[in-house]
């Protein structure tokens, strides 16, 4: 992949060199690009997604469909795309290839410091778990607030995965203290929502799920049902807030993809916090919702909500479709005040 990216700058900076082939040399190098990490993985989902788990930058995934499928980008768009792709395997390959016992050490750092930070939280929430603040708080409880907050922002967007593990795994989200899971919910909750908004929630939940569900065969064990139990009540909280999730069909694929024995509970709590929040994703899905309600165990009353749900969404596209099929008049005649007469001899 490197050595593509750099032959393509090297043949950009040639004297004379064609422009055609400079634009399909650099294609070519975005596509191999994208395609080799992402195909790293083995997993079936679109490239999307994957991109987003292995933290690579959506812009190269936009390039790599429009060099793919339409024309190709122009020549300075893909000299800055081309540039940002060496440096971004520099960033997260080359630089830590000769420290082969870095990624050990940093997630003990990671782990070491998000404690750290969250004890720092506890301290300064531990009075006021319900006190909302402001980003343009300038009280000194409210620059502390931020500042932290800044901190958590910072650790995730230098090892989001390592910041999970320790989330889901140090007393942290879930307590292994003897302390209430609905205390947890409320000190971590407005965390949680802050840094929702560049796709922390959605991995969060899935690595939540991963882990719930390789829980499943030791709950004859104490410790293991309780911490089983606490994921589940995350879960529970994490799927009525949808708007917290930035891609919310991708967290749907996630429910629908991963069936346990709380599937269908946290089915109904997300599909009803979507049709209050998100209502243009569920539609799309419709067919699988019902298909997964139908064959799945679980409680009558959530198979009851789900189809209620369902129906509902139903009932309001066909209103939509009726709306649309009765509108037959044109633009003007539902527009009392617009007047072609004005364009009346600009044809000739």
């Amino acid at each position: 992949m490197t050595s593509l990216i750099t032959s393509a700058i090297l043949n950009d900076e040639t004297p004379g060199a064609d422009t055609l082939a400079t634009r399909l040399a650099y294609s070519m190098a975005i596509v191999r690009f994208v395609n080799d990490l992402v195909d790293s993985l083995d997993v079936t989902l679109p490239v999307y997604h994957l991109a987003k788990m292995l933290g690579i930058p959506l812009y190269f995934v936009e390039i790599r469909h429009t060099a793919t499928h339409d024309e190709l980008p122009s020549l300075e768009l893909l000299r800055q795309v081309g540039v940002r792709a060496r440096t971004w395997l520099w960033d997260n390959y080359w630089a830590k290839i000769e420290e082969p016992f870095a990624s050990a050490v940093f997630g003990t750092e990671i782990e070491t410091e998000v404690k750290t930070l969250t004890r720092e939280w506890r301290r300064l929430r531990r009075d006021s778990l319900t006190k909302e603040v402001r980003r343009n708080d300038i009280s000194v409880y409210g620059q502390q607030y931020w500042n932290l907050v800044n901190l958590f922002v910072q650790h995730q967007a230098g090892d989001e995965r390592d910041m999970i593990r320790v989330f889901l795994t140090a007393n942290i989200l879930v307590p292994t203290d003897g302390k209430s899971v609905t205390s947890r919910i409320k000190l971590y909750g407005p965390l949680l929502k802050v840094l929702a908004g560049n796709g922390f929630v959605d991995r969060l939940v899935e690595a939540l799920i991963e882990h719930l569900v390789s829980l499943e065969g030791n709950l004859e064990i104490e410790a293991s049902k309780l911490v089983y139990d606490t994921l589940d009540t995350w879960a529970e909280v994490l799927f009525s807030q949808s708007e917290w999730f930035q891609d919310p069909e991708f967290v749907l694929s996630i429910v629908l993809g991963q069936i346990h024995a709380m599937s269908l509970k946290h089915l109904r709590v997300f599909i009803t916090s979507l049709v209050e929040a998100n209502r243009f994703i569920l539609p799309r899905r419709l067919a699988k919702v019902r298909a997964a309600a139908q064959v799945w165990e679980g409680a009558t009353e959530d198979k009851t909500a789900i189809e209620q749900v369902i129906t509902e969404v139903e009932n309001s596209l066909r209103i939509n479709q009726a709306e649309l099929d009765d509108n037959t008049m044109t633009f003007w005649e539902l527009d009392t005040e617009w007047d072609p007469s004005h364009f009346i001899g600009d044809c000739s």
